[in-house]
């Protein structure tokens, strides 16, 4: 599904954005792409139980080359909330991502 993101870098600065997120290859296994300011993001996750754990990178060609991980909390309305961590950086950022209204 697509959804749409609100945000807050390590930095403290808020960014907002697209969240798509489609089936992978084996079960429980889900593919993420972010578009946001700067860049497109793409990862790889795992959901257990609530809990969809991923990492992912920047695509390159993009302004910055990050990669990171995370973790999102699925709530029962199908919103993700979590901290989404960048390589070298110690703080996460924190994401929250509310499903389009279809």
């Amino acid at each position: 599904g697509s959804y749409a993101l609100n945000a807050t870098d390590p930095t403290g600065e808020q960014y907002g954005g697209s969240l798509f997120i489609t089936a992978g290859e084996g079960p429980n296994e889900y593919k993420l792409q972010w578009l946001v300011s700067g860049g497109i993001h793409e990862g790889m996750g795992t959901l257990q139980g609530n809990q969809l754990t991923f990492t992912w990178s920047s695509l390159s060609g993009t302004d910055q080359e990050v990669s990171g991980s995370g973790v999102y909390t699925v709530t029962v309305k199908g919103e993700l909330h979590g901290d989404r961590f960048i390589n070298g950086v110690e703080s996460p950022g924190k994401e929250a991502a509310y499903p389009d209204k279809k």
